[in-house]
């Protein structure tokens, strides 16, 4: 979801595309899309670390409140829940949807991308070599 946000940040935002932005924000922002792509999801509970496993429902909190007086414990918010509603499920795969966004924008700003796309260290230019084979 993350990359998918970023392409469309690097291809939509006409502030990223404008001239004052461009240089600052524009490359900072498909590499870091890029890094997403290369790193993947951690396969680790690293961020999953300040998610309590141990959930206790309202109602057994204030069955534990009534048996034992105060307990300290992690009590979920009710309209906080987690949702399985992808907000990106009409665009199947980011890698693909940030090929074609950063291809557009190469190809509408080319005056501005190429040089630097071309700027970038020789490690990533390889990694956006396969997106982009007419730049570099």
């Amino acid at each position: 979801m993350c990359v998918t946000a970023l392409s469309k940040i690097c291809s939509e935002s006409q502030y990223i595309l404008s001239d004052a932005a461009f240089g600052e924000l524009w490359l900072p922002t498909v590499v870091a899309a890029l890094k997403l792509m290369e790193l993947g999801e951690e396969a680790d509970a690293e961020g999953d670390k300040y998610v309590s496993k141990n959930e206790v429902t309202v109602d057994q909190l204030k069955q534990q409140q009534q048996d034992q007086g105060y307990m300290n414990s992690y009590c979920p918010l009710q309209a906080a829940s987690k949702t399985d509603e992808d907000p990106c499920s009409e665009i199947p795969d980011e890698r693909a949807y940030f090929a074609q966004s950063l291809q557009k924008v190469v190809a509408s700003h080319s005056n501005k991308c190429v040089p630097a796309l071309r700027s970038l260290p020789a490690d990533i230019q390889l990694r956006l070599k396969p997106v982009l084979p007419n730049v570099f």
